[in-house]
């Protein structure tokens, strides 16, 4: 099993944790990095900045991969509906078109869909385990690379 921290979309977690899902999709433009190292059972960490005068961002919960696909929008909706983390299929078009650097809708997204989500209650900033992630990451990275016991120390505080 590997840990993964994501950066994440402050809206579409915001939108989960007030609503108490414990399953989710995570979505994300195609262009973008392939998924295809995630395992069923990985941890899945969300990276976010929940406040804007936060000068790091935080982890704010996690929740368990379980399957991931490509999808189109109508497909993604359809599939999911508002495990996208929006409430409308308006809302969703609306956050994709504004993460899309040329403003359109991508053919396919990538869908990672999440069981077992947990939200922690404070955040937990990485700096305190002394990494030092920088603010430009714009996907992903392995949580227990440099200390193989930090996702049981992360763990631990929530």
């Amino acid at each position: 099993m590997s840990s993964i921290v994501y950066v994440t979309d402050n809206k579409m977690i915001e939108y989960h944790r007030l609503n108490g899902n414990t399953t989710m999709n995570f979505w994300r433009l195609s262009s973008q990095k392939n998924f295809s190292n995630f395992i069923k059972g990985d941890l899945l960490f969300f990276y976010t900045k929940e406040r804007a005068l936060q000068k790091e961002r935080s982890i704010a919960g996690f929740g368990v991969f379980k399957e991931i696909n490509k999808l189109t929008l109508k497909k993604m909706w359809d599939t999911y509906g508002s495990l996208n983390g929006y409430s409308s299929k308006k809302e969703l078009e609306e956050s994709i078109l504004k993460a899309s650097k040329n403003k359109a809708i991508p053919k396919y997204m990538n869908c990672i869909y999440l069981e077992d989500v947990i939200f922690f209650q404070n955040p937990i900033y990485l700096s305190e385990f002394g990494l030092k992630i920088s603010n430009k990451l714009e996907s992903y990275f392995y949580l227990d690379k440099e200390d193989e016991e930090l996702t049981t120390k992360i763990l631990s505080l929530s």
